[in-house]
């Protein structure tokens, strides 16, 4: 073996060491008001509203402005319309400096002015050293308050995002496309969230600088910005952060509310169609729990059990890749999840008014693909039936607890989870479950699990070649035995023979096969 994957091995092994039937009948879905009630996210006052999180030792400030927007926001016709506006806000100058006279502005500070687009949360951000503080701030307002909207930028930036969909996406990100086609399923339309954040080639198409224009009066205004600096922050830098955005006009308030989505009744089946040699499997469902939610810690530490992002004490990434060496990544998560660059890390501010839970299998060979289905059924539904035992419990909060604290070490990311702290209406999220990590035992974790975490029916996704011989296999039944070229651990023959026939109780008129090209066109 690489002495680099040695070490990572070895290292994964320490960090697993220190970290770590038959189903009750699902009781009836709650009623409309009962969700409600569940799903009810405090309301959120911004109107410019200045969160400071200062941190003493270092040398830098880091900025956000969040605006409550985002593409729950794009009109029908116009899909992609925030994510094109927010780009070309960030990208295409202001009405005193074009954006290259923005770029060589901004390099003596060695900063820059990024955006990230999501589904109802739009974030500006950027981070400079104190002494630049107030004229980064000015060069950020500007940015926001007068930006320049040109033709000729709208043009590059519409051409960007349309590549990004038709090149990147759909042609060679078949783990985000599988992502993004369960979260189509996942809330079906007119459901707001059931938009792509990245719009559509219909919607990007038809925007035209009037609609731009209309836009940015109408969604990024006072009412929906909350301002934040974290770092070397003094009084000074947030007197000038809020008073360089006084006179932004307020605009419309944000989405009132989020209709909430039950459970799916029955397994529903989307087989993307594309290219490929290697099949990616996403599915879950939405539930009714988010940060601060009582059930919310439960539902985290059972995440990190079944299968914590990029790491290898998971029962899921243990029982499929480790053992069986089935694929590269299992994973599971019980709230929206973006990955932060390539680091291990969820990016902040993709916060939601509603939840969901999805498993992540990639990529499998298609000779592997049911079984890999199977299997990971197999063990989602023996957490479900039997939950966690008290060392299961232990050893994944004792993990937790040192392990979050790599989750805010700069004083971007800590910026970023304030941010989301605010729209929650929680005190601390990552204090809270550190808190809560103290206290949990298996029974409550069971009860979350019940609570939240068990469905009468799954939304599953399959990114992979010829998908209607995948949906006559699926339809089939037949068994999937997983062959291994030398004894595989003891108890994987044991439990893979329960698997290979396990009724997957799917029904013909539920399964689709679409091909990709056709994916987020209108």
């Amino acid at each position: 073996m690489h002495p680099v994957k040695s070490l990572l091995a070895a290292l994964s092994s320490t960090l697993v060491l220190f970290a770590c039937a038959s189903a009750p009948p699902p009781a009836p879905p709650p009623k409309k008001e009962a969700i409600q009630a569940r799903l009810r996210v405090p309301p959120l006052e911004a109107n410019g509203r200045l969160i400071t999180v200062p941190i003493e030792g270092t040398a830098e400030v880091a900025f956000r402005a969040m605006f409550l927007t985002g593409s729950v926001d794009d009109p029908k016709g116009r899909e992609g319309l925030t994510a094109l506006t927010a780009r070309l806000m960030a990208e295409g100058g202001t009405r005193r400096l074009s954006y290259p006279e923005l770029l060589r502005a901004l390099y003596p500070m060695a900063s820059n002015i990024s955006v990230q687009v999501e589904k109802e949360q739009t974030v500006f951000l950027g981070s400079v050293h104190p002494d630049k503080a107030e004229e980064f701030i000015t060069l950020l307002a500007e940015v926001l308050m007068t930006p320049r909207l040109d033709e000729a930028d709208l043009e590059r930036i519409r051409q960007v995002l349309l590549s990004d969909l038709e090149k990147r996406l759909k042609a060679v990100d078949d783990e985000n496309l599988g992502k993004e086609a369960l979260g189509s399923m996942l809330f079906p339309a007119p459901h707001p969230y059931h938009r792509y954040d990245g719009g559509t080639v219909k919607g990007l198409s038809a925007i035209t600088i009037d609609d731009v224009e209309a836009h940015v009066k109408r969604v990024f205004g006072r009412q929906r910005l909350i301002l934040g600096a974290a770092g070397a922050v003094s009084e000074e830098i947030g007197d000038k952060l809020e008073s360089a955005f006084a006179e932004l006009p307020l605009g419309e308030p944000r989405l009132a509310s989020i209709e909430p989505v039950a459970k799916p009744k029955e397994h529903h089946v989307l087989i993307v169609e594309k290219p490929a040699k290697a099949i990616a499997i996403s599915l879950g469902f939405a539930h009714d729990a988010f940060r601060g939610h009582p059930d919310f810690s439960a539902l985290a530490l059972v995440q990190s059990h079944l299968g914590e992002h990029r790491q290898f004490h998971g029962v899921l990434m243990s029982e499929m890749r480790e053992r069986r060496g089935l694929n590269y990544g299992d994973y599971a998560y019980v709230e929206k999840f973006i990955q932060e660059g390539w680091s291990r890390n969820a990016l902040t501010n993709v916060a939601r008014r509603q939840q969901h839970f999805e498993i992540w299998i990639r990529p499998v060979d298609p000779a592997d693909a049911i079984f890999a289905l199977r299997l990971a059924l197999f063990y989602l539904e023996r957490l479900q039936q039997n939950g966690l035992t008290e060392e299961e419990v232990r050893s994944a909060a004792t993990f937790l607890t040192g392990y979050t604290r790599l989750w805010d070490l700069t004083p971007s990311r800590r910026l970023g989870y304030a941010l989301d702290d605010a729209f929650y209406g929680i005190e601390s999220y990552l204090e809270g479950y550190r808190a809560d990590l103290a206290t949990l035992d298996a029974a409550s974790v069971k009860r979350a699990i019940a609570a939240h975490l068990v469905s009468p029916g799954l939304e599953i996704v399959f990114v992979a070649p010829d998908g209607e011989a995948l949906k006559k296999a699926l339809l089939e039944g037949a068994p999937s035995t997983k062959t291994y070229p030398s004894a595989p651990p003891a108890g994987v023959l044991e439990d893979d023979a329960k698997v290979s026939v396990r009724p997957l109780g799917l029904k013909a008129e539920n399964i689709r096969v679409v091909k990709a090209a056709e994916l987020f066109k209108d």
